[in-house]
């Protein structure tokens, strides 16, 4: 029987036409009788009689000696604070360097100087009026801004937002505006949308409501507190009409209900209920029923412009009475298109 073998590629002779970069690591072939094969492991085959796997006592993958020492960690350099206390400079660094190992980059805790020929993280801090202006600058050993973003801040105490921000815009590429949501907006940009971090809203809605077999428009009106995950309100909402048979249906409810969301940002889906209290009404050929009581309703749906004042829901909602219209037992379905502004605030 062939035993498994494993084929080496040794790779002495070509490393000189690799780059450095590529010749960082190799593959080591520890034998049984003490021998050392560095190379590169193309696959191990069934009848390739090199070195079978009794022979190797271990396999590893460890530096080149030829590429010389791995390159060090980035440092993470305190720059420009002109006008700030040195505590709150270094502090602000240290925010963002822990922040940048989230991000998976290997930099160490500020410094206020790199050493020569190192990559560097830069964090600078300027002061215009009483605004502060960070910015975080990725440099290369020769001195090369590789990449740069800045964000504009009320007060220095505001680092604890832009830390992540600006480490996750330099690591992924991104820019700054996009990493923002609802926990991590600075006062310069709630001020540029007008955003209240908690604040009452009140709105309109056009919906459209399908219970016992008829599908009629209707109405909403509704007022809601907000934070940045969770909404209390209320809202009274209503539909009805005939349809081509002569049957009407009119299904009016008042509810007082909260959601909750499971985004931060603009946009941000959210499940809801609570419990209403209901008057339906249908009228046939047949019958004429007329009922009111309690009743609780499960909704779902997606709110957008959650960075600016007003905000725009689409929802999905279905209510459940507590009592049917005579042998009918009511189950109104309603989509809904709603708007919402902040209340005046005195």
């Amino acid at each position: 029987m062939l035993r498994p073998v494993l084929f080496v590629c040794l790779t002495a002779l070509a490393t000189a036409a690799i780059p450095v970069s590529a010749q960082q690591m190799e593959d080591v072939v520890r034998l049984r009788d003490g021998g050392v094969i560095r190379g590169t492991i193309i696959e191990a085959l069934d009848g390739e009689v090199v070195y079978t796997m009794d022979e190797i006592a271990e396999i590893s993958r460890e530096p080149s000696p030829e590429a010389g020492p791995l390159p060090s960690q980035a440092v993470c350099v305190i720059g420009e604070h002109s006008g700030f206390p040195e505590a709150d400079a270094r502090t602000a660094a240290l925010l963002v360097c822990g922040e940048l190992r989230e991000q998976g980059l290997p930099v160490g805790d500020p410094v206020s100087r790199a050493p020569d020929g190192a990559d560097r993280d830069r964090l600078d801090l300027h002061r215009l009026g009483q605004y502060v202006v960070v910015r975080l600058s990725h440099v290369d050993p020769g001195g090369r801004v590789i990449i740069e973003r800045q964000i504009q801040m009320g007060g220095i105490e505001e680092m604890i937002s832009a830390a992540p921000r600006l480490a996750e815009a330099v690591v992924l590429g991104r820019s700054v505006a996009s990493t923002v949501d609802r926990e991590t907006v600075v006062e310069e940009e709630a001020r540029r949308h007008r955003l209240i971090p908690g604040a009452s809203f009140w709105g309109v809605g056009l919906m459209g409501t399908m219970a016992s077999g008829i599908t009629k428009p209707g109405y909403s009106v509704q007022g809601w507190y907000e934070t940045g995950s969770f909404a209390v309100g209320s809202e009274l909402w209503g539909s009805g009409g005939e349809d081509d048979d002569g049957d009407s249906f009119v299904f009016l409810a008042w509810g007082i209900g909260g959601r909750y969301h499971f985004g931060k940002g603009n946009v941000s889906p959210y499940l809801g209920g609570g419990f209403t209290r209901v008057w339906a009404s249908l009228d046939s050929l047949a019958d004429d029923e007329e009922e009111g009581g309690l009743g609780g309703y499960v909704a779902g749906g997606l709110e957008a412009l959650r960075l600016t004042r007003a905000r725009l829901r689409l929802e999905l909602r279905v209510d459940r009475p507590f009592f049917g219209l005579g042998e009918r037992d009511m189950m109104p379905v309603s989509l809904g298109l709603s708007l919402t502004f902040p209340a005046p605030r005195r």
